[in-house]
């Protein structure tokens, strides 16, 4: 519904509902969790990890340790050549720039998907069309409804910023912030402005000298003005449901 076409990573631990993160510790072995997480942000190389809330969204202990083991390991060991050496062999080590986390209240920041249409999908708004794809997820819908910035209701606009190799966010309202462009895995360079060819120059309008010398002139400022005038427009506007370069890991 939503145009995603390929399956999800996910993992084989057994799916049950843990109460707290003692319960969520007794029956997932956590340096299980931790080789999984490091195995799979070595293998994506995400430039930016989304995570759940420390609190577990509705309190579930899984996710309480998922996100933990993530923050708290994960993100360092990925990067740390002495540790997991079978994944190190397999994809070597990864330093994520950017890691954010659901419900974080510290470098808060807020993605407003209602203001954000997607093109992919005729300008439906990312809000609308998420909740498009969470309508065919009978099962859940008679436990829970979706929202944009209720925090008691586990607002999905609402994001902080945990970590980052980049610098603080300043806009607030992209996760690909400060990312440089060559990063991300559709970048193209530029193709250098090239010096006009004599058949360029021979097409100048040649009515009188004084208009093709003029208009000579105006080349020459153009190709003279300081770089900020030329505006180039990058992939940044990544919007909505966002397509993190890598992946985001999750385990329910």
């Amino acid at each position: 519904k939503v145009g995603v076409t390929n399956y999800p990573v996910i993992s084989e631990f057994i799916d049950k509902y843990c109460a707290n993160l003692d319960q969520a510790k007794a029956y997932y072995p956590e340096e299980e969790v931790l080789a999984f997480l490091v195995e799979n942000i070595r293998r994506f190389k995400p430039e930016v990890i989304i995570g759940h809330d420390l609190d577990g969204e509705y309190g579930h202990g899984a996710h309480i340790l998922n996100a933990t083991v993530l923050s708290g390991q994960a993100l360092s060991a990925a990067n740390d050549p002495a540790q997991f050496p079978e994944s190190l062999a397999k994809y070597g080590v990864w330093e994520t720039k950017k890691c954010y986390l659901h419900l974080y209240q510290e470098n808060e920041i807020f993605m407003d998907w209602k203001s954000m249409s997607l093109s992919a999908f005729g300008g439906i708004n990312a809000y609308d069309m998420a909740q498009a794809g969470f309508n065919e997820h009978v099962s859940q819908r008679t436990f829970f409804s979706m929202s944009l910035e209720n925090r008691a209701r586990y607002g999905n606009g609402l994001f902080g910023l945990y970590s980052s190799t980049v610098g603080p966010d300043v806009l607030k309202n992209d996760f690909l912030e400060n990312i440089p462009a060559e990063c991300l895995s559709d970048w193209v360079p530029p193709e250098p402005d090239l010096p006009a060819t004599d058949t360029e120059l021979e097409n100048y309008p040649s009515s009188d000298s004084d208009s093709s010398e003029t208009m000579l002139q105006s080349n020459v400022v153009q190709s003279d003005s300081p770089k900020w005038v030329i505006i180039v427009s990058a992939v940044f506007g990544v919007a909505g449901l966002v397509s993190i370069v890598g992946s985001i890991i999750l385990f329910h």
